[in-house]
């Protein structure tokens, strides 16, 4: 139902049935802050497994930027590489966030369809 109908996964998640509309899972990830220059950088990196049994085509990775109450303060969204993705395999992906917000204490991640990421950033 979920991908005929995506907005169906919200409705679902409600009444406490979790849905992976992608048929991918988070594997390992790891988040780095450095300088390029003066500029501060925050480098997020991971990997995502195709759990779904037949070949998937990667969404993007979204990476949300939470203050120290939750608050959402910035985001960012990295392709996921290779874009088609075999079962049991595994793909990567890396977002660089220039200048991140001084009050980013913590971070979350999701997965998007590209069209998503695409308005997001205003294309």
């Amino acid at each position: 139902v979920v991908k005929r109908w995506p907005e169906s996964a919200s409705t679902y998640a409600a009444i406490g049935i979790p849905v992976n509309r992608f048929g991918l899972e988070f594997l390992e990830t790891e988040a780095e802050r450095f300088f390029d220059g003066t500029t501060p950088i925050l480098e997020v990196r991971g990997a995502v497994q195709n759990i779904s049994g037949r070949t998937a085509t990667a969404p993007m990775v979204r990476v949300i930027l939470l203050d120290d109450q939750g608050a959402q303060v910035a985001e960012a969204f990295a392709p996921i590489t290779p874009s088609s993705i075999p079962a049991n395999a595994t793909a990567v992906f890396a977002a660089r966030v220039e200048n991140p917000p001084f009050e980013s204490f913590e971070l979350e991640l999701d997965l998007v369809p590209a069209d998503t990421a695409l308005a997001a950033n205003g294309a």
